[in-house]
């Protein structure tokens, strides 16, 4: 594997007229000497690399590990040189090209072509070079590529790669192949979030803020983050079917695997006492299984990582915020897994935490105070941004969303006024098109309505059917596997029916089974 390690060069400034080097072709002169021809701007040009000799040479920018030293780099345009850049050092011959990116202080950008070994390293001043914004290139191979301080640019290539920007704003680019971004801090210590582009914000306490892409793991110290891996609404065995749970009025848990009306697996999983309740189902920690959140009387917040119907790790990351309420629990942050809302109900003080699996818990974030005639009737994502937003119910029947980024409202507004005979009994994605919807039921009558959203505007939808009022809609999720979600109905005698919906109309469904009443379903 070739292994280059490369410092900042301040002497390459004339590089930085040259938007790209392309159609570029590798030649060999000489033994340490290479000569890269292409077109830069447009021109023909070519970068001759000349090599004097072999050894270590610590007054070197460039530091190798023995190898080839190259003490001057020349690029000539049209015939014509226009710089000699000295003193850089590059132990293999797997240069491929080398590109004019940067600011001018900095070494600029390598290319290299099969596995190669990349790495920058700060010399002081007093050695001629200095800290800049660095650019660097895999191309194919499984490559490791590593910046250091100011901001970085890393693109792996084809194959499988390694990729650490270091200190500083870095852009980190994954291409082909299963690639990772790493960073030097716990887990604990970094936020990640899902932007609209399809890229990764990953801040970390020690290294900046970095935006990633084409990334399939993220390797945190002692522990890794599988990105894109997230488990749909309920969905305990990652079948992409939303799975039921259970609890017992003698306190004992179990679980039910779906698809449509089957009961494919699970069965009873723990006893637990009457002092701890089951929050809910929420992916936590990045593993595309549905984990189990518990809330003890003293406030512990507990995590069941599930593998399936089997507890895979349980810890207690951490506790609620003093004095609140638990409101709901959804993705705000974007970074796959759940958070968690809690209202104070005497201020109405609004708070989330960053709930991170087993791993913790982040401190109390405010989201804002609002009079406690208002209350949060769900959290849903309603503009698509991969961040739930909160809806919010007025006394007098106003219906209002928040556009949240975390604990940040970034947008929203009213959507209509409501009688409250109605209340809201879920929100799910009801049209697959990646936005929360609202299914309303009026308790009086029993009739059922679906909204269909797009942010703060009812896009389609509609009165679905009218039910005797003895039954519930107790969950909303995808049970059919048909990216939409389903009602799950349960009748005052503890009968279990699914309805398969598309939109507000009823595509199939039936019962799934009888359950005594002693069981409650969360």
């Amino acid at each position: 594997m070739g292994r280059f390690i490369i410092a900042r060069n301040s002497a390459i400034n004339p590089l930085t007229a040259l938007s790209s080097m392309e159609n570029t072709s590798l030649r060999t002169l000489n033994t340490g000497t290479f000569i890269v021809d292409g077109t830069l701007g447009g021109r023909p040009g070519s970068i001759e690399i000349y090599g004097i000799g072999f050894g270590a040479n610590g007054q070197n920018l460039l530091q190798p590990n023995g190898g080839a030293i190259v003490t001057r780099v020349y690029v000539v345009v049209d015939g014509v040189r226009l710089v000699d850049i000295s003193d850089v050092s590059i132990n293999g011959n797997n240069l491929y090209r080398w590109l004019a990116l940067g600011d001018g202080n900095a070494f600029d950008a390598a290319i290299m072509s099969g596995p190669s070994e990349v790495r920058l390293s700060d010399f002081s001043e007093a050695q001629g070079g200095r800290e800049g914004h660095d650019s660097m290139f895999g191309y194919g191979g499984n490559d490791t590529l590593q910046g250091d301080s100011e901001n970085d640019s890393l693109w792996g290539g084809d194959g499988d790669d390694v990729l650490t920007g270091g200190t500083g704003n870095d852009l980190v680019l994954g291409e082909a192949g299963f690639d990772v971004a790493r960073f030097v801090v716990g887990r604990a210590s970094a936020e990640w979030a899902l932007l609209a582009d399809g890229s990764w914000r990953v801040t970390a306490s020690t290294e900046g803020t970095d935006i990633i892409s084409g990334i399939e793991r993220i390797d945190f110290i002692g522990t890794s983050v599988m990105l894109g891996n997230t488990a749909r609404p309920r969905d305990l065995n990652g079948d992409g079917r939303a799975d039921l749970a259970w609890r017992g009025a003698d306190g004992t848990v179990a679980l039910w695997t779906m698809s449509n009306l089957s009961i494919t697996g699970g069965g009873t999983v723990a006893r637990v006492g009457s002092d701890w309740t089951l929050l809910g189902l929420a992916e936590t920690d990045s593993n595309g299984r549905a984990d189990l959140v518990w809330l003890s009387n003293a406030g512990a917040i507990q995590v069941w990582s599930m593998n399936g119907t089997s507890v895979g790790l349980a810890n207690v990351p951490g506790s609620r915020p003093l004095g609140t309420t638990f409101q709901g629990m959804a993705d705000m942050t974007g970074d796959g897994n759940a958070d968690l809302l809690w209202r104070d109900l005497s201020t109405g003080a609004v708070s989330m935490q960053r709930l991170d699996g087993v791993y913790g818990v982040s401190g109390s974030r405010s989201v804002g105070t609002v009079t406690t005639d208002w209350t949060i009737a769900g959290l849903g994502d309603f503009n698509a941004d991969g961040r739930a937003d909160i809806l919010w119910r007025g006394a007098a029947g106003q219906v209002v969303v928040w556009a949240m980024d975390g604990n940040t409202v970034i947008g929203g507004g009213q959507v209509a006024n409501v009688g409250l005979d109605w209340q809201v009994r879920g929100l799910a994605d009801f049209n697959a098109d990646g936005r929360a919807d609202m299914v309303w039921r009026n308790s009086t009558t029993g009739d059922v309505v679906v909204w269909l959203m797009n942010g703060t505007s009812i896009i389609g939808g509609g009165a679905v059917a009218q039910v005797e009022t003895s039954w519930n809609i107790r969950a909303v999720g995808d049970v059919n596997g048909d990216g939409r979600a389903d009602l799950i109905w349960r009748s005052g005698g503890g009968t279990v029916v699914n309805w398969f919906m598309d939109g507000a109309t009823v595509r199939g469904g039936g019962v799934v089974l009888d359950v005594s009443t002693d069981w409650q379903m969360v």
